[in-house]
This record gives C-alpha cells, structure tokens and sequence, in this order.
C-alpha cells in the first residue's frame, strides 16, 4: 500500500499524556492512505474529525486540537486528527475526510459525527457535510476562522448546530468571513424548512490561531461538540485545556506541520494571497 505522507514527521505531534496514536487511514480503493491521530475511548459513543488549515497538519490553532481530541475521547467520543494527502486541493482533502469518517464507522459502529475545520479546513468540512446531507451521520459542525472560497457547500448543509469561532483581529481571514458564512447558512432552504442552530462567536483582540484565546475558545468548542453527540453528560467544562501555554501551543503546530505551506510562503501569507484572490473575484 503506497503511502503519502510527503516525508513530513507527525510522531512529536502530541502531549505527553495523551493516548493518541499515530495510523494511516486507507482512502479510496486503498492504493493510498492519508495519515491521522486517532485519540480512542473506552467506550465509543461518538466520533469526531479534526482538519486544518491550507498547508495540512495534524495540531490545530495554536496546538488546540491535540488538547481537543483528549479531552473528546475522555467523553466517549473517538477523534481523528487529519492530515492532508494533498494540502490546499479541497476535492482531495473531502476524499481523505470520507475515508477517515469511514473508519469510525467501521471501527467504533458509530452513528454521530462532528466535524471541526481551521481556515481552508472550512472549505472540505462544508463540502463534506453537503455531499453527507442524505447519510444524516453529521451531527455538528465547527469551524475556526473559515475561508469562504469553496466553502458554498453550507447552502446545502442539513440542518445541524453549526459553530463559527472567529478572531475579531484576524489579518489573514476576516471575521466577515464567519458572519457571511452565517448569513448564507440562515437564508439557506434547509434552514428555513427544519431550522438549525447557528452561532458566530468572536474572540476579543485575538489573531487567526487564536493565539491569546485559544483555551476558551477550545472549551467553548468542546460544550459546542458534547452537547451535539453526547446530550446526556455532566455539566459545562470550566476553560481546562491540556495546552499549558501559546508557547507550547505554537511548537504543537510546528510538529504537527500545521504552519507548512502550499509551495510558496507562510501559512498566513498563503491565506491572505487566497483571500485577496477571493476578494478580487467578491467572494469575500
């Protein structure tokens, strides 16, 4: 079985005392595999999936989703921490998403699913979640600082809660990105007809990895989440995330390769090239 793992190392990507393990996840007929960490319950009520940005990676604003995932798993739910076979290519990262919820299912039998996507991340989470509509296996969906550029699969997006958590000071995806996104999931006829729960949440004076709020901003996804896929546990979380610090935070993404790039410049610089491209044509 070929792998594609574009000889990045993903083996530090993780805490110290966390039960995450490094797998590869067939996708298609199998010839390939895209990589993952898959942080598994004792007991599998649920499962989740965790995408990020432009240039893949396995960590998530400011390493939040290592922290996220355990924290997931310790309630019941089974989550993956994706990479991209191909960074930046939304049809292939839908296909890697696919092959990755396939998994759960055939691992844990599980019938509820969230997904959370970072920056481009939105792009494949929204896609997916059209292309699922019918499956009814998405239960929730969020998404941190979205692009909107491909991300226009929301109009057919069943009726689930769905999340935006944006930076109010983001300089490479700006927070109208989120209310717009908003406001074509409200008008949008699924909505009209079954309703839905839609929220944009802004995090004062912070960036687009969340770099001075990720920990509540993780907490206020992880309610988000359970409350979706597990309604029947115990009370709201305090902020308690297992990321000590944005120092630690940032190294997480440096070893999850969440700050790589498409060819060509920073992750930033690749988001906001992808946003004024998107500017110019009025698509944000």
């Amino acid at each position: 079985m070929a792998s594609t793992d574009r000889g990045r190392d993903l083996t530090e990507a993780h805490l110290a005392h966390d039960d995450s393990t490094l797998i590869s996840i067939p996708v298609g007929n199998g010839t390939t595999t895209v990589r993952a960490y898959l942080h598994a319950p004792r007991t599998a009520l649920a499962g989740a999936l965790l995408v990020s940005g432009v240039g893949g990676g396995v960590s998530g604003p400011t390493g939040m989703y290592v922290s996220l995932a355990t924290r997931l798993a310790r309630e019941g739910v089974a989550t993956l921490r994706l990479d991209y076979r191909v960074p930046g290519r939304t049809p292939e990262c839908v296909a890697d998403m696919a092959a990755a919820i396939q998994l759960l299912q055939d691992r844990y039998a599980v019938d509820k699913i969230a997904t959370v996507g970072w920056s481009f991340g939105s792009a494949p989470v929204f896609t997916l979640a059209d292309r699922m509509r019918d499956v009814q296996l998405i239960k929730a969906i969020a998404v941190v600082a979205p692009q909107m550029a491909d991300a226009m699969g929301i109009d057919n997006v069943p009726p689930v809660p769905v999340l935006f958590v944006h930076g109010e000071d983001d300089q490479c995806l700006p927070p109208r990105c989120s209310k717009m996104l908003k406001r074509s999931y409200d008008t949008s006829l699924a909505f009209q007809a079954h309703g839905g729960r839609c929220d944009v949440v802004l995090m004062p004076d912070d960036d687009h990895c969340l770099t001075h709020t990720f920990r509540a901003a993780e907490t206020r996804i992880l309610d988000f989440l359970l409350d979706a896929l597990v309604p029947a546990r115990h009370a709201k979380h305090v902020v308690a995330s297992l990321v000590p610090s944005d120092t630690v935070g940032i190294d997480l993404m440096r070893k999850g390769h969440d700050l790589d790039t498409v060819p060509g410049g920073s992750e930033h610089e690749s988001i906001n090239d992808h946003t004024r491209a998107a500017r110019a044509d009025g698509s944000v």
